[in-house]
């Protein structure tokens, strides 16, 4: 009577462990498929916009000289080409004959801020004897609405205390880079870093560098684009604000019956 007793009890168990199994598939299979159709139901309806950028097949390392023989297109939806400073494969000629500045592993695209001119070896090659590398803070607002770019000439003012005076600083100053980027990217012609810029990042001589440590704790700097060609000599007398000031007139003394 056990006997038959402990086979109905593992029948029973048996029967139970296999509704458990198949109320699992049948949960887990309902689960699926609802995430499934979530998923689609949020997916893109319309075509995904795809651009080609410069990749490399191979990985790379620091100081390979870009050529034909070690880069291909790479297809990426456009949205994600536009989180970088990617190089577009229309836009190839831009980073041919320079030199990676850091190691690539396969498959990467190449970014402006990679690449440096096939003669630097590192960013001190940038300088020659005497210059100096100096970076800045700007007000990101004033970096002539993002289109400011590494190469590009500048003239800084200074606005001392108050802006109570606008004084000219310095003149026709080469920028070296732009927060981290030292390439132009000139896809940003068209599309300007809305975000602005919080850095610069100047070549000075020493007593440039000297005037412009003094003047950030003396005021805001003003940043001027200019023409790389442009050797106009700028006015070096200040403004101040006196010039917007109306005239008070004088008061007119009247004397009469011989008291003032």
């Amino acid at each position: 009577m056990s006997r038959k007793k402990n086979i109905l009890i593992m029948i029973v168990a048996l029967c139970f462990s296999a509704f458990g199994v198949l109320f699992a598939y049948h949960y887990i299979n309902n689960q699926v498929k609802a995430q499934t159709a979530q998923v689609q139901a949020n997916a893109p309806t319309g075509p995904v916009a795809l651009i080609k950028l410069v990749g490399i097949p191979q990985g790379l390392t620091l100081g390979t000289i870009i050529d034909d023989t070690v880069i291909a297109p790479i297809t990426v939806p456009e949205e994600v080409a536009f989180t970088a400073d990617y190089v577009a494969w229309d836009n190839r000629d831009q980073v041919i004959g320079k030199k990676l500045s850091l190691d690539l592993p396969p498959s990467a695209a190449i970014r402006y801020s990679d690449v440096v001119d096939g003669a630097f070896k590192v960013f001190a090659d940038l300088l020659e004897p005497g210059e100096r590398a100096m970076t800045i803070p700007i007000n990101p607002m004033n970096s002539i609405y993002g289109y400011l770019q590494p190469m590009d000439y500048i003239d800084l003012l200074l606005l001392e205390g108050t802006a109570k005076s606008a004084l000219p600083l310095l003149n026709k100053i080469q920028v070296l880079a732009t927060d981290i980027h030292l390439s132009p990217n000139y896809e940003q012609l068209d599309i300007p870093n809305t975000m602005g810029i919080s850095t610069l990042t100047l070549k000075v001589s020493h007593k440039q560098a000297q005037t412009l440590a003094l003047a950030l704790t003396q005021g805001e700097l003003v940043v001027l684009l200019r023409n790389s060609k442009d050797e106009l000599a700028v006015p070096k007398a200040p403004v101040t604000a006196k010039a917007f000031k109306p005239a008070v007139p004088k008061k007119v003394q009247i004397i009469i019956g011989g008291q003032s």
